[in-house]
């Protein structure tokens, strides 16, 4: 059987497998969470989107952009494995970077000439008079120290001012990184590299889209989706003790048995909890 074939028959069972983890996933709500319940609360949100982006995934059936939203679950539970790490800081950490991505957007409404709620821009003046400290770039702790102007944007990239491959390896994501992420840097929109030599053949000067291994690359894209969003829920599920341990085992033996079926030799291994497909 060649790769595209078999890949359209594997996409069955694990299209199956990913709505079982899917609708257990939505029963974990409505959710109470204290308000300093950080960590909690950052788990509670990611899952939920976890969810949103698996269900997009099953919308979009065997279009290789599945592979897109599988990249953005791999990195959603990256960065939660790392918060959970230190649980007293990086959820705070990631909470707290709200103001500066508020304050980014006032930034580029005031440049739009778009006018601003007073009352929101005091409130992220205040926040970022709390926790903006935090994020500053070593440029901007420097300009700072020398009592000179701040560059015009002074704070981090992003909440956790790393890029996703070294969160990846903060959280023992070697061989993750090595297997399954590595190819997904040439999948970003347009890229110049990674996806387009087996999409597109030049043929007398003109770029013909190459339909073969659809399935194949879908299949990936589902491979990397389930144990991203069943890590999820077990993370939540540990933390918030929703009572769902069982079934979560339940649905990591289903998928271990598709992949013994087929003849699985790969493995998704972010923690010391392994999934395999």
């Amino acid at each position: 059987m060649n790769p595209e074939n078999r890949a359209q028959r594997d996409l069955v069972d694990l299209q199956k497998n990913l709505r079982a983890v899917v609708a257990l996933s939505q029963r974990a709500y409505p959710l109470t969470i204290r308000r300093s319940s950080h960590l909690r609360f950052m788990l509670a949100a990611f899952a939920i989107k976890q969810n949103e982006h698996a269900n997009s995934l099953l919308k979009l059936g065997s279009s290789p952009d599945t592979m897109l939203i599988a990249r953005t679950m791999l990195e959603g539970l990256s960065q939660m494995l790392w918060a959970a790490k230190r649980p007293r800081q990086r959820p705070l950490l990631w909470r707290s970077f709200a103001f500066v991505h508020d304050w980014r957007q006032i930034q580029e409404h005031r440049a739009s000439g778009r006018s601003i709620d007073p009352q929101v821009e005091r409130s992220v003046w205040v926040g970022l008079r709390r926790f903006g400290n935090r994020f500053l770039t070593r440029q901007a702790k420097v300009s700072r120290a020398a009592g000179n102007v701040l560059p015009a944007d002074p704070y981090w990239k992003n909440w956790y001012g790393e890029s996703e491959s070294e969160i990846l390896r903060d959280v023992g994501g070697q061989d993750l990184l090595r297997q399954a992420y590595g190819p997904f840097f040439g999948m970003a929109p347009l890229a110049h590299r990674g996806d387009w030599p087996a999409r597109v053949i030049r043929r007398d000067s003109r770029a013909v889209y190459n339909a073969d291994f659809r399935s194949f690359r879908c299949r990936h894209g589902h491979r990397l989706c389930i144990p991203c969003l069943w890590q999820t829920m077990q993370l939540l599920n540990a933390r918030c003790r929703l009572g769902m341990g069982r079934e979560l085992q339940s649905l990591k033996y289903l998928q271990l048995s598709l992949a013994k079926r087929r003849g699985a030799r790969q493995q998704i291994s972010a923690t010391s909890v392994s999934c395999q497909y």
